[in-house]
C-alpha cells in the first residue's frame, strides 16, 4: 500500500524510516492510537519519542516537494487578491439596472456563499469517492468551464458609464434585433417645468 492509499484512511498513519530525506525505506501503513493518532498503534512506530531516523507521518505523506503546495498558495494568495478577487464583485456593481441592484447583488452574493457551502460540505465525500487528485481536478475543470462562459458571453465595461453597461446587457444574447438601439449616448435631456410642494416652480431634467 502507498503512502497516499494510507493517508485516504483517518484512523491509518505512515511508518517509516527517512535516510536524511533523500530515500524512504521500510515502510509500513499501520493503525494509529486509540487515544492517540500521533502514535501508531502497532510496530515500532508505538511511542512518543521514535528511535533513530524512524518516523510516524500522519495525515501527510513525505516528499521532496513539500515545499511546493505552500509556494503555489502564497503564489495564489498575491495574484488573487488584487487581480480577479475583486471582480465578480465589481462586475456585480455595474451590470444591473439601478432598479434592481441592491436586490440582485443580495441574490448573488447569497449564490457565492450557499456553493461555498456545497464546496466544504461535499468535499470530504468527492476526496472519498474520487481521490484527492480527482476532487480537485473537477474543481479546475468547472473553473475552466466558467472562465469561457464569461469569455464568450461577458461584454466589456471598461471606460463605459453605467448606463451604456446596461445597454450593453439590454442586448440579446445571439443575435440582433431589427429596429433596436442600445447606444444610451444618443439619450437627450429636456426641461420640465413642474410645481414644489410649496406652489414653486422647479425645473426639471426628463430624458426624451
Amino acid at each position: 500500500m502507498t503512502c497516499n492509499d494510507c493517508m485516504m484512511d483517518l484512523s491509518c498513519g505512515y511508518c517509516f524510516v527517512d535516510n536524511e530525506g533523500t530515500e524512504i525505506s521500510n515502510s509500513s501503513c499501520l493503525p494509529t492510537g486509540t487515544d492517540n493518532p500521533w502514535v501508531s498503534g502497532i510496530g515500532q512506530c508505538n511511542q512518543q519519542t521514535l528511535p533513530g531516523k524512524l518516523t510516524w507521518a500522519y495525515d501527510y505523506c513525505p516528499s521532496p516537494f513539500s515545499w511546493m503546495p505552500m509556494v503555489g498558495l502564497v503564489l495564489y494568495l498575491v495574484t488573487f487578491a488584487p487581480g480577479m478577487g475583486p471582480m465578480p464583485w465589481t462586475i456585480n456593481s455595474e451590470i444591473y439596472p439601478l432598479w434592481c441592484r441592491s436586490s440582485a447583488i443580495s441574490v448573488a452574493t447569497f449564490t457565492n456563499w450557499i456553493f461555498n457551502l456545497l464546496v466544504s460540505i461535499t468535499f470530504i465525500t468527492l476526496t472519498e469517492n474520487l481521490t484527492r487528485f480527482g476532487t480537485f481536478l473537477l474543481y479546475a475543470g468547472l473553473t475552466v468551464l466558467g472562465a469561457l462562459v464569461l469569455y464568450i458571453w461577458l461584454p466589456e465595461t471598461k471606460g463605459k458609464s453605467l448606463e451604456e453597461v446596461e445597454g450593453l446587457f439590454a442586448q440579446p444574447w445571439c443575435g440582433t434585433v431589427n429596429g433596436a438601439d442600445y447606444n444610451t449616448k444618443t439619450i437627450q435631456y429636456v426641461h420640465i417645468r413642474g410645481l414644489n410642494r410649496d406652489g414653486r416652480e422647479s425645473e426639471l431634467d426628463s430624458p426624451e
